[in-house]
C-alpha cells in the first residue's frame, strides 16, 4: 500500500471514529484505558504498574520487586488469573493523537525502571496516598472483565514501558502477570509538559506535519528545501528508539540516561550530538 493510501485510510480511520466522552480529568495528564478480559475468579483487580521496558538494558538494571508497604493493605481479592487482557490501542491512540504511528500498537504521550530514578512505577488500582505520581483507576467493572484508567506523569521518561500487574491476595502465593507493551511520548497538548504548545495551529505545524522545509546554505547564502519528514512511516518510532540505545550516554551508562529522558532538552541534546 502506498503512503498516500495509508493516510487516506488513517484519515477514513479517524473520521469514522465515534467514541464515547470519558471522564479525562487528572491535572491534564494523559489517560490510558486497560480492560482485563476473562477474568477466573470471583474479585476484581488488585495491583498494576508498569514495568521494565522491552529491552532490559534500558530499564537500567536489575528490576526491582515492589516492597509490601507498597500494595494496598486488608485486599480482600483471592482467586484471581488474568485470562486475556486488551490494551485499546485503537482508541487510545486516537485520542493521545498517535493514531499516524500505528493504529495496531498502544503508543501513548506522556504524562523504566528503578523506583529511585523515576524509571519505575508501582502503585495500586485505587491511586490512593501512594508516592507513586502515576495513577490507576477502576473505570467499569463487569462480570468477567475490568476496565483500567492508567494517568502518566508529565514528567515521564519516553519510551517503551512493559505494564505488568501483580495480585496479592494476602492468602496464597502473589501472582504477577504481563498485560502488554506501550510508547510514552512527550505531550505537547499537556499544560504541564515541557514541549507544551498553547496553539493548536502550531502543534499542528511543528507536531503533526509529516512534510516541510530544511535550509541549506553558508551564512549568507540560506535556500529552502522541501522536506518529508516521515515521522508517521512504520517502523520510524522504533529506529528513533534504538538510536538512543546506541548514544554514548547510554552505552557509559544505562540507568542514568534512562533516568534523564523525562528532559525534552536531554533527548535534544543526545541526538545532536550523534548526528
Amino acid at each position: 500500500m502506498s503512503n498516500t493510501a495509508k493516510k487516506n485510510q488513517r484519515a477514513s480511520e479517524r473520521t469514522s471514529c465515534n467514541l464515547p466522552c470519558q471522564r479525562w480529568q487528572c491535572s491534564g495528564w494523559p489517560h490510558l484505558q486497560c480492560r482485563a478480559l476473562g477474568w477466573k475468579g470471583k474479585q476484581a483487580l488488585q495491583d498494576l504498574f508498569p514495568e521494565s521496558p522491552a529491552h532490559p538494558a534500558v530499564c537500567g538494571g536489575a528490576a526491582l520487586e515492589p516492597e509490601a508497604s507498597t500494595m494496598a493493605q486488608g485486599c480482600p481479592f483471592t482467586g484471581l488469573e488474568v485470562a486475556l487482557t486488551d490494551l485499546q490501542s485503537s482508541r487510545n491512540n486516537v485520542r493521545h493523537r498517535t493514531e499516524e504511528i500505528s493504529v495496531d500498537r498502544l503508543v501513548v504521550r506522556r504524562p523504566l525502571p528503578d523506583l529511585t530514578k523515576g524509571t519505575r512505577a508501582v502503585f495500586s488500582l485505587s491511586g490512593s496516598g501512594g508516592p507513586s505520581p502515576w495513577i490507576a483507576s477502576l473505570e467499569a467493572n463487569r462480570a468477567s472483565s475490568l476496565d483500567v484508567s492508567l494517568c502518566a506523569p508529565p514528567m515521564a521518561a519516553v519510551g517503551r514501558y512493559l505494564l505488568k500487574i501483580r495480585i496479592d491476595s494476602y492468602q496464597g502465593p502473589v501472582r504477577a502477570y504481563q498485560l502488554g507493551e506501550f510508547i510514552l511520548l512527550f505531550n505537547p497538548w499537556c499544560p504541564g509538559d515541557a514541549v507544551y504548545l498553547e496553539s493548536e495551529p502550531q502543534r499542528q505545524e511543528y507536531v503533526m506535519n509529516d512534510y516541510g522545509f530544511i535550509y541549506q546554505g553558508s551564512k549568507s547564502w540560506i535556500r529552502p528545501c522541501p522536506w518529508n519528514y516521515g515521522q508517521f512511516e512504520e517502523n520510524v518510532i522504533d529506529i528513533c528508539l534504538e538510536l538512543l540505545e546506541k548514544s554514548l550516554n547510554f552505552q557509559i551508562d544505562p540507568s542514568t540516561d534512562c533516568a534523564l529522558r523525562g528532559s525534552p532538552v536531554y533527548i535534544s541534546r543526545v541526538v545532536c550530538a550523534m548526528v
